[in-house]
């Protein structure tokens, strides 16, 4: 299970939907809790653009390219 979670490490009150999910391999259960989120990074200041294109995946403002490719797309990030 991805992304998952002991329930019991939240209180009831923070508990706001449940919904009940059938998908081929079965039944699940997702719960959407409220919970209070910190910012622990420091914004950088530093803006970049990205230009999606048709010989490179991505060319950033900084001239990096990444090529096609999954392997290429995982070395990048």
């Amino acid at each position: 299970m991805r992304g998952g979670h002991d329930l019991n490490f939240y209180q009831p009150s923070q508990i706001k939907r449940v919904r009940i999910v059938r998908r081929a391999d079965g039944y699940y259960c997702q719960f959407v809790v409220d919970q209070e989120r910190t910012n622990t990074k420091k914004p950088t200041n530093h803006t970049v653009g990205l230009d999606v294109g048709i010989s490179h995946f991505y060319t950033d403002s900084d001239g990096n390219q990444v090529d096609y490719g999954l392997s290429a797309i995982l070395k990048a990030v």
